[in-house]
């Protein structure tokens, strides 16, 4: 072989020989081992650099110059690399397949950067776009959340205004289902007291029926000593017979319009199914209507007792009144809850004295009150209504004795006698049959397994009224205690008491399921909620549970002002003062 330019050629033969089978030797290995002859062999890159270089190299500015027609250029690429004439030294077939190789390389890597080109501009646009879509989402759920707070803070406006007829409209246009879950629960609740009131009618109505007849019998066998007084007594007591069947044909005919009122609307609720769906809210301001008229359905208008002298009763005690004989000609009992100075025994005595002078009831009726407040008892009603004869049991047990035969006499129209000895007599206080039975601090009555509340339970008693000014307790339990005295057929059961009052906030922060997209997911009472079962609570006691404050009856009275007079201790005070310093409270 020839020597290359600028090479010497060696003297001796062995050794030129040697150096030419070593360069033959290298040139046979040279395209695979350099892995881009292609390039070497049109002289703009050499070796493996092009591809360590990667994203910097040749084929990436290619690319960016003329990104449409990088695979026509390297097309180009391949067919001056076929052109160019090859050593010599490699078989033809694998310098094909070399160089094919080498294109398929070049034309992957054109593609890749494109494809990497396109993906990092679609990223961009697709965060560009979710950036805009989350603004907008967030925009909306805030305008949304606003106009959710606007309309429950007007939904707690008009539900602390007792509003129900606009609330109803509102729960309507939010579709809370929670809320209207409540109300038709509450509206059911209702439907189901409603003839349980009725049920305890026909009981108060039966068990006047039978003291009636009870006290028309024990009249008629006293009066059977003298003949033509016997005569003339038994024609009275046929009179009062007669009296008092037209009372019973007038309570009979009270329960036909009743039963009358009860179809009618047992047919408006069968026509008010149809649209239930659009109305099941809106029904529970009808329910507390129905319910609270089915309660007091005999209405009557009330006038002052002339009998009642101790003054004119202002125009909220007049009420008080109105309200007390409904509940008498209604066969119902209930709780006069006015606050502590409106004067509740002056309306407890004008209601004696109503039934005495209007309905021809002059008792017997026994009140129960403090050892403390017996004797203003007494001087009210001395004061208002003379003409009620008054007994007071009370004394020693050779003077209760006394007092005890008197009252099998009859001979009196108000028993008046205090806790501890309506225990202690209790036998002689179950014979009468009471007309009407007041307890006064009537929240004595707050537990029903006290010796006080069973002893009470037993008198025998057509109507029951409790005095008190504190009606609603802290505990459930003790309220639906004083209910179920008065009411036994209706508060029947504690636990559907607590079930209907007191569960829903036994279940705070525990998950609801299907809980809806306005935040009531869980089973946690927002106050809207807790306004709305205490209002529950109010609906139910509305017919039997009347309660004014000063402040709603006494429009002239003034503000009430306080005054803290500080005064200096005595000398006695002070040395007992020094003394607890020194000792007591070391």
């Amino acid at each position: 072989a020839a020597p290359r330019p600028g090479e010497k050629k060696s003297g001796r033969k062995d050794d030129d020989e040697k150096r030419e089978k070593g360069k033959r030797r290298a040139t046979l290995a040279w395209p695979a081992a350099s892995g881009c002859g292609v390039f070497d062999a049109l002289g703009h890159v050499s070796g493996d650099d092009a591809w360590r270089r990667g994203p910097t190299g040749y084929l990436q500015r290619l690319a960016i110059k003329a990104r449409h027609r990088t695979l026509s250029a390297v097309q180009q690429v391949y067919a001056a690399v076929q052109a160019r004439p090859c050593p010599a030294l490699q078989p033809p077939l694998r310098q094909q397949q070399q160089r094919r190789r080498l294109w398929h390389q070049a034309a992957a890597q054109v593609r890749s950067m494109e494809m990497r080109e396109e993906w990092r501009e679609k990223r961009g646009v697709a965060k560009r776009l979710a950036a805009t879509a989350a603004s907008q989402v967030a925009a909306i759920k805030q305008k949304q959340q606003q106009l959710r707070e606007k309309a429950q803070k007007e939904r707690m406006r008009l539900l602390k205004e007792n509003d129900m007829a606009s609330y109803m409209k509102l729960v309507e246009d939010t579709k809370n289902a929670r809320l209207r879950e409540l109300l038709a629960a509450t509206d059911a609740f209702l439907t189901d007291l409603s003839v349980k009131v009725r049920a305890q009618q026909v009981a108060t109505k039966d068990l006047a029926r039978q003291h009636q007849m009870s006290e028309d019998r024990r009249k008629q066998t006293d009066d059977l000593g003298d003949g033509e007084a016997a005569f003339g007594d038994a024609h009275k007591g046929s009179g009062e017979a007669q009296k008092g069947g037209n009372e019973v044909e007038k309570i009979d005919k009270t329960d036909e319009k009743t039963e009358e009122t009860e179809k009618k609307e047992e047919r408006e609720k069968k026509e008010k199914k149809e649209d239930d769906a659009q109305n099941s809210s809106g029904s529970w301001a009808l329910g507390q209507d129905q319910y609270y008229a089915m309660s007091h359905q005999v209405q009557e208008e009330v006038q002052q007792p002339s009998t009642l002298t101790g003054g004119d009763l202002m125009p909220y005690q007049m009420a008080g009144l109105s309200w007390m004989l409904s509940l008498y000609n209604n066969d119902l009992h209930g709780i006069l809850a006015d606050e502590m100075g409106l004067g509740k025994t002056i309306q407890t005595i004008a209601l004696l004295a109503y039934l005495k002078e209007f309905k021809n009831n002059s008792g017997p009726h026994l009140i129960i009150a403090p050892l403390s407040t017996l004797p203003n008892w007494a001087d009210e009603f001395r004061r208002w209504c003379p003409s009620l004869k008054v007994v007071v049991l009370k004394g020693g047990r050779l003077e209760r004795r006394e007092l005890q035969r008197e009252l099998r006499r009859g001979d009196f129209n108000v028993c008046l006698t205090t806790f501890d000895l309506a225990m202690r007599e209790r036998h002689g206080l179950s014979f009468p049959n009471w007309r009407h039975l007041v307890v006064d601090e009537g929240h004595r009555m707050k537990n029903s397994k006290s010796k006080f509340h069973i002893c009470v339970s037993e008198f025998r008693a057509t109507h029951r009224l409790l005095l008190t000014g504190t009606p609603l307790q802290n505990n459930l339990a003790e309220l639906w205690s004083l209910l179920n005295f008065l009411l036994p057929k209706i508060f029947s059961c504690a636990s559907d008491f607590e079930k209907w009052f007191s569960q829903p906030f036994e279940g705070q922060g525990m998950p609801v399921e299907g809980g809806d997209p306005d935040g009531a997911g869980t089973a946690f009472l927002n106050e809207e909620e807790r306004l709305l079962i205490i209002n529950r609570l109010h609906a139910v006691l509305r017919p039997f549970l009347l309660r004014r404050v000063k402040k709603d009856v006494l429009k002239d009275m003034p503000e009430r002002k306080e005054y803290l007079v500080r005064i200096c201790l005595s000398a006695w005070q002070q040395a007992v003062y020094k003394q607890i310093q020194e000792k007591g409270l070391r």
